[in-house]
């Protein structure tokens, strides 16, 4: 099944924060196993994905009224 690609603010803010989630729940898994290397490879991009997701909440208050 695919799954159609984000196109309004408000969908790409949703579709960022689920994929911080889930790099939050690899670098979990990563913790346990003791996985360092698999540990910073996620941190850093859990970085590009917060800088994401604050260019696309900047982009919603700079959006004109409809």
């Amino acid at each position: 099944m695919t799954h159609p690609i984000p196109q309004t603010p408000e969908e790409l803010e949703r579709d960022c924060l689920g994929t911080i989630w889930r790099v939050c729940d690899d670098m979990i898994r990563c913790i346990q196993q003791g996985d360092e290397a698999g540990l910073d490879v996620h941190y850093d991009f859990l970085r590009k994905q917060m800088n994401r997701l604050q260019i696309i909440k900047g982009t919603k208050r700079r959006r004109p009224l409809e």
